[in-house]
């Protein structure tokens, strides 16, 4: 590349080509178009981007002036089979409709029906959660009797004490 080339920064560029600087950037990532460094900044040479944008062009040509005969009964031909797949296309999806409104009745059936068993779920629930209760309630009576037998014991004791006191005061009463 000569020293005399016409070189353009990347707004630049992307004016020059009519398209976006995200555009064109997406042209340097794909090789379409090549950049040159300078002094850490990048540009685009004119000649390169003036060959890309002819190619681009030669690419997408424009449709200038009325279509010929031949071109018409293309279209026409064209349109008549296009009403064809249209057709067949707009039966297959009322078949699909139908398909899928069946499927709704069942399914809105099928949920008449759950509803209708979770009843039994819900007697399943709560016998486990009586289950718990009762082992709940268990624990405190088993707990309640630990208690009992405690303040009993207890009684039994004072009561074992109060004789001895009694014994002791008649054995000494009596002695002396």
């Amino acid at each position: 590349m000569s020293s005399s080339e016409k070189l353009l920064d990347r707004s630049q560029a992307a004016a020059y080509l009519s398209v976006s600087t995200r555009t064109l950037d997406r042209y340097v990532q794909g090789k379409n178009v090549n950049t040159i460094r300078r002094k850490g900044k990048i540009f685009f040479s004119v000649a390169e981007l003036s060959a890309f944008k002819n190619r681009r062009e030669s690419y997408s040509p424009h449709v200038v002036g009325k279509p010929s005969e031949k071109a018409l009964e293309k279209i026409e031909e064209h349109t008549e089979k296009y009403k064809i797949l249209w057709e067949a296309a707009r039966k297959e999806l009322e078949g699909k409709e139908k398909i899928l409104f069946e499927l709704h009745r069942r399914l809105g059936f099928l949920e008449a029906e759950l509803k209708n068993s979770v009843p039994l779920l819900l007697s399943q629930n709560s016998e486990q959660i009586l289950q718990e209760k009762i082992s709940e309630k268990e624990k405190v009576l088993n707990l309640m009797r630990g208690k009992l037998r405690a303040a009993m014991l207890t009684r039994f004791l004072l009561l074992a004490l109060l004789l001895l006191s009694v014994f002791i005061f008649l054995f000494f009463t009596l002695n002396s």
